[in-house]
Parts: C-alpha cells; sequence; structure tokens
C-alpha cells in the first residue's frame, strides 16, 4: 500500500513539474539573449526583445516588452569582501537590504513597497523578491539570486499605475520563465 500511495506521489509530482516546464516554454522564444560580458544567457519571452543600455552601462540584460510597457533588467552585484564576508554568515538578507536602500536612492525615498520579501525555488534554484511602486507609480518587482560567483538583481518594471490581479501574474510568470531559462 505504501508502495502504492509513493508511485502515485511521484506521479503526480512528475505531471506538476512537467506542466509548469511546459508553462514556462510556451513563454519564451527560441532567441537567446547573452549578458554584456556573455557569461548568462536566458531565452527572450514571445513578445519581447534584448536592446542594450548604454547610459550607465551597468545593465547586464535588459529585455524591454514589444509595446514598451514593461521591461526586465539584470544588474550584477558587486560586494565588497566585508559585505561578502557577512552574506556568508547571515545569508542573503543582507544583500535584499542593500539593493532596497540603492531602489529607495534611486526614487528619492518615493517607494511604496506592496509585500514583504518572499522566498521561491525554481527548479534547485533559490530566489528572493519583494515588490513596490516607484516614484513614478509603475510596479516594480525585485528578484535576487546567487548564479556562479556573484548575486544579482533582476527586475521587472511594468509601466502601469493600475493593472489586474491577472496580469500582473502574467507578467510575473514570464520573469520566472527566463529565470528558469537563465544559464
Amino acid at each position: 500500500m505504501k508502495t502504492l500511495i509513493s508511485l502515485v506521489l511521484i506521479v503526480i509530482l512528475s505531471a506538476c513539474s512537467a506542466s509548469k516546464i511546459d508553462q514556462y516554454s510556451s513563454m519564451l522564444t527560441n532567441t537567446t539573449v547573452f549578458s554584456v560580458d556573455k557569461t548568462l544567457s536566458a531565452k527572450a519571452p514571445i513578445g519581447w526583445f534584448s536592446a542594450v543600455e548604454n547610459e550607465s552601462n551597468s545593465t547586464d540584460l535588459w529585455l524591454v516588452e514589444n509595446d514598451f510597457n514593461a521591461s526586465m533588467s539584470l544588474f550584477k552585484i558587486n560586494l565588497d569582501q566585508k559585505t561578502n564576508t557577512k552574506v556568508q554568515v547571515e545569508g542573503r538578507k543582507i544583500v535584499i537590504d542593500l539593493i532596497k536602500t540603492i531602489k529607495k536612492a534611486e526614487n528619492n525615498s518615493k517607494i511604496i513597497y506592496l509585500n514583504g520579501i518572499t522566498d521561491f525555488s525554481i527548479y534547485g534554484r533559490d530566489y528572493s523578491s519583494f515588490m513596490y511602486k516607484d516614484q513614478d507609480e509603475n510596479f516594480v518587482r525585485t528578484v535576487v539570486f546567487f548564479h556562479g560567483s556573484h548575486f544579482y538583481d533582476f527586475s521587472l518594471v511594468i509601466k502601469k499605475s493600475t493593472i489586474s490581479q491577472d496580469l500582473l501574474q502574467n507578467y510575473f510568470d514570464k520573469q520566472d520563465a527566463v529565470l528558469f531559462s537563465l544559464k
């Protein structure tokens, strides 16, 4: 009986995993986009294109929705040795606090946080995210993760002051799909 229950659970979990993989795959093009330094690659969502940010040269990867209503930007977080040591002891929260401080400064302290920190995992890789409205009232979801030897900030900016929950979730799913495809 235990064997049968275990088998049923394995089949159900496999089906759930396969359906999430299918969902993410169906949202992405076959086009591979690369970070500026070529250390990361990902698939672009359908209806999005890769752009080059050349104003400050700080964006490692920039994806823009075809109608310009949203964008996703990937930034490498370079930590000093002291902060790196603190992260080893205290964890990712230090990096998140640092990124929140930077976002607040970039927005002249005009940020409205919409939730706390949400931890999640996509196929074995751990992420933390938080949401806010920026000084222009755009919805922003920032995802923080570790890859290779660096932390990254992967921010989705939706250029709408109001948005339905379904559309918001669709944007989050596209961001997660890009994270899923990240190599």
